[in-house]
């Protein structure tokens, strides 16, 4: 598998470039990146996913109030959060990745994860490591 990277999360795999250097960027949010990055990068490890794009990382206070339906507290903010694209994944065979992890929860408890339902997220997958408001695992957003 090829790992996911923190220029990913930062960039949102190449598309946002000049958010790796916005000066809103924290050591804070940077320490947030490599956390989310460790727990994603062995989820897809085990969920046996080649390679990825990064549909949403890190955003700015900005782009984030452009981004249709964006919580205003998105843990996009601080790097907590990441959308991946997820139409179709090939995990063996096309299936939505989404899908794969709604089946068996115990990867998001083992590797401290909470994913938005997919029935929110058509097109993406959307992780995070801060704990939700329920404490479920999967939760509508």
């Amino acid at each position: 598998m090829k790992k996911l990277e923190l220029q990913d999360l930062l960039t949102s795999s190449g598309k946002y470039p000049e958010r790796a250097k916005d000066p809103s960027l924290t050591m804070g949010i940077l320490k947030n990146g490599n956390i989310l990055l460790d727990k994603v990068n062995a989820l897809l490890e085990e969920m046996d996913v080649e390679s990825i794009i990064v549909n949403s990382g890190f955003r700015t206070a900005a782009s984030n109030a452009a981004t249709p339906n964006a919580s205003k507290k998105s843990n996009h903010l601080t790097l907590c959060a990441i959308d991946l694209h997820d139409p179709e994944q090939k995990l063996g065979k096309k299936i939505k990745l989404d899908y794969e992890i709604t089946k068996d929860q115990s990867v998001l408890v083992k590797y401290g994860l909470y994913m938005e339902d997919l029935s929110a997220t058509p097109t993406w997958c959307h992780l995070q490591f801060v704990v939700t408001k329920s404490g479920k695992h999967i939760f509508m957003p």
